[in-house]
């Protein structure tokens, strides 16, 4: 219990930790796009 009060004592570190997951995810799927771009471009 005492992880998870204190873990909820700091907003700002998992906001952070959120926005990149986010920007993390939103980059991976435009790699993933680009890529299925060029595979259909290629065949």
């Amino acid at each position: 219990m005492t992880a998870v009060n204190s873990s909820f004592q700091e907003p700002e570190i998992m906001r952070v930790f959120h926005l990149l997951r986010a920007s993390a995810l939103h980059l991976l799927a435009a790699v993933l796009q680009n890529c299925s771009r060029r595979r259909a471009v290629l065949i």
